[in-house]
């Protein structure tokens, strides 16, 4: 009897499934260095000015995890120390296990794809251009794993918000605002200050947005919903 071929759809949605096993077997290895731990939504002031030297010399379309990765590690060279453990870098140090992928469309649909750490494999599940997962859970895909970032953070973190004089506030769908700030608040590993520090700003926003947290919960059920669906 011939085997049925799986379609698009389908194999994207293998790869979301093997995502989540992914994120429930090794998420608690998303574990920055304690008290190096850092939100953020862009540089504050002193951040910037600190960093200036690093952001003149780069090419403009490095993003912000490239920059602050760049600084950190000429300041660890200098001082021997780390000072900030970014998401991304916690997840460039991953190198096994990795979610078992495939692509999803084109010629090579059906055949493993391989990363050689979970940065690179956190971009490519999130890449509209390899689509390897569905779009609505594409959008998804740092929002899962910075929450877990967020459960894992020790001690005391910087939060950089990152706002302009002019605009004041981040938009209430960023991933710091949509999810980091309320997974760290029930962080109970972080140090008291830093948990006062993210409850003052949960107050911040919430005063001026309402209670977008709970908005956020609610877009989270409903991913695990199509989760079950899928399983």
């Amino acid at each position: 009897m011939p085997t049925l071929r799986k379609t698009d759809e389908q194999r994207q949605n293998d790869n979301l499934k093997s995502f989540q096993d992914w994120l429930k077997k090794s998420g608690k290895s998303i574990l920055p260095i304690p008290n190096t731990g850092v939100l953020y939504a862009g540089f504050p002031p002193a951040e910037l000015a600190k960093m200036r030297k690093g952001l003149q010399s780069e090419d403009e379309t490095k993003r912000i995890y490239e920059i602050i990765a760049k600084a950190e590690k000429d300041s660890r060279e200098y001082t021997g120390r780390v000072s900030l453990d970014t998401l991304h870098n916690v997840l460039k140090r991953l190198k096994s296990p990795l979610p078992k992928l495939v692509e999803a469309t084109g010629a090579n649909a059906g055949h493993e794809k391989r990363f050689s750490d979970m940065l690179s494999c956190a971009e490519a599940l999130a890449s509209a251009d390899w689509a390897l997962l569905p779009r609505r859970d594409r959008d998804r895909v740092w929002h899962l794993l910075s929450e877990k970032y967020a459960e894992n953070l020790q001690g005391d973190i910087q939060i950089w918000e990152g706002v302009s004089k002019r605009a004041k506030l981040l938009e209430p769908y960023k991933v710091m605002i949509e999810t980091e700030l309320k997974t760290a608040r029930k962080n109970g590993k972080l140090s008291a200050k830093s948990l006062k520090t993210v409850e003052d700003m949960i107050k911040k926003y919430e005063a001026y947005y309402g209670k977008i947290f709970d908005e956020a919960a609610s877009n989270d059920k409903r991913l695990k919903a199509d989760f079950k669906k899928i399983r």
